[in-house]
């Protein structure tokens, strides 16, 4: 898969927020990409955030798949060649 592609699939934040009339602020961005220029992160670290469900150092905010949407996260662990341990969160599509 292209990166160019999977940096347009959609993503949802669940901010916990008092001013919210549910207590909850419910976002839909229409891609990674948008998503991580706002909260100025990695698109990677976004996939990661969902993939273990953990939140953002807010502690307050949470990253989800859309329902509706085709893919799903993946995590591959792997030696690079200096012999460190890496972690890469990747897009599945359905």
């Amino acid at each position: 898969m292209s990166r160019a592609k999977e940096l347009r699939y959609p993503v949802i934040t669940y901010t916990t927020s008092r001013h919210a009339s549910n207590g909850i602020k419910v976002v839909e961005w229409d891609s990674l990409s948008e998503c991580a220029r706002f909260f100025n992160i990695q698109v990677n670290k976004i996939k990661e955030h969902i993939y273990e469900g953990s939140t953002y150092a807010d502690g307050k905010t949470t990253f989800e798949i859309p329902i509706w949407a085709e893919y799903d996260i993946g995590k591959r662990v792997f030696r690079n060649k200096t012999g460190k341990v890496r972690t890469a969160y990747f897009i599945k599509p359905l």
